[in-house]
């Protein structure tokens, strides 16, 4: 795939989630216990999971109970339609209220389905047909240490601050880790973004001490006038201070590239 875009698109954050038990039907856990407390998190604008997807009912027809009741299967497939649908009927303004109209059209369970009445005489669906949850066959999936795993992408807003989200992120998956209900799952931060920023400001950091005290030696060896030394010494902070005081203000962002420059 060939793109065109920026480091703000770039995932944030990726995780493998991995465990010594079966993840395949994991899907219920990891969404309401993981990807929602995340996506819940100020800053993230997206988070998605990967390997692994929601259970299918599947409907496999019985030619010979099809044929006996003379089952029309365009009809049967509209029927379905009809009883099963989600329609957003507009709003109702009662005083500072304001209540949302959606009908009740969803089925809730796999008995829904089976006791949809489908032709004469009561004929339900289960009477022509097995139904039964399944899993969608997948075609990619994601490995940890030579074991199946699922893969976690967060994705964060694009004028947020990548470090602060990304600890906010990190304090999240730590304490869901350690609840009851991950108890023997695994949360494998494999790429962070921030720990790159966080290492550069720090590599900045370490550089510009050595290199302010190695000017100074240097500066006071050959004037041999403190006073000289320290102003010409502090003119390299001085001006580094004006060029983040002038990007602040012409709003261009602290980055891997703007630190390198």
């Amino acid at each position: 795939f060939v793109f065109t875009g920026s480091t703000n698109d770039m995932p944030l954050m990726q995780l493998r989630i991995s465990s010594k038990n079966n993840l395949q039907h994991a899907y219920q856990l990891l969404d309401r216990k993981l990807k929602r407390p995340l996506e819940l998190i100020d800053g993230v604008s997206k988070v998605e999971l990967h390997g692994i997807q929601k259970d299918e009912i599947a409907i496999q027809l019985k030619s010979e109970r099809i044929a006996a009741h003379n089952i029309d299967v365009n009809a049967l497939n509209a029927t379905l339609h009809k009883h099963n649908f989600s329609k957003f009927a507009g709003r109702i303004n009662d005083g500072d209220k304001k209540l949302r109209v959606k009908p009740l059209g969803e089925f809730e369970s796999i008995d829904d389905y089976k006791n949809l009445i489908v032709g004469p005489n009561n004929l339900r669906l289960s009477d022509i047909a097995d139904v039964s949850y399944t899993q969608p066959i997948l075609d990619h999936g994601r490995h940890l240490d030579q074991s199946y795993a699922i893969g976690l992408v967060i994705q964060r807003e694009s004028a947020s601050n990548l470090v602060d989200v990304a600890n906010r992120v990190v304090a999240k998956i730590t304490e869901i880790e350690e609840s009851a209900d991950f108890d023997g799952i695994t949360l494998f931060v494999m790429d962070n973004q921030a720990e790159g920023i966080t290492s550069s400001i720090s590599d900045i950091t370490k550089s510009g001490l050595i290199g302010f005290i190695l000017s100074i030696m240097v500066l006071f060896y050959f004037l041999r006038n403190i006073a000289i030394t320290l102003i010409v010494a502090l003119a390299v902070p001085f001006s580094l201070c004006i060029t983040l005081a002038a990007m602040y203000f012409i709003g261009l962002t602290l980055n891997v590239l703007s630190m390198m420059g």
